[in-house]
């Protein structure tokens, strides 16, 4: 199973509660949401649409948009 760029970027759109976002997006601070504290709920929707399971220790890694876009092979 694959999703697409514009999948990931929706998700972290509602998940912030924010219009739009797009690759270059800082994940900290969006809409209010402090990451990683605030990304179990983001990643369990991306694990869903992507039929991955990004481990905990991984949010870490991902600063912008683009991290888990490259992180789950959005194309």
């Amino acid at each position: 199973m694959s999703c697409s760029k514009s999948q990931v970027h929706q998700a972290v759109a509602s998940w912030a509660g924010v219009l739009n976002v797009n690759e270059n997006t800082a994940l900290n601070g969006l809409g209010g949401k402090q990451w990683p504290q605030d990304a179990p709920p983001l990643i369990e929707t991306i694990n869903g649409l992507c039929g991955c399971s990004i481990p905990p220790e991984d949010y870490q890694l991902f600063t912008h948009v683009a991290d888990i876009d490259e992180w789950v092979g959005a194309k």
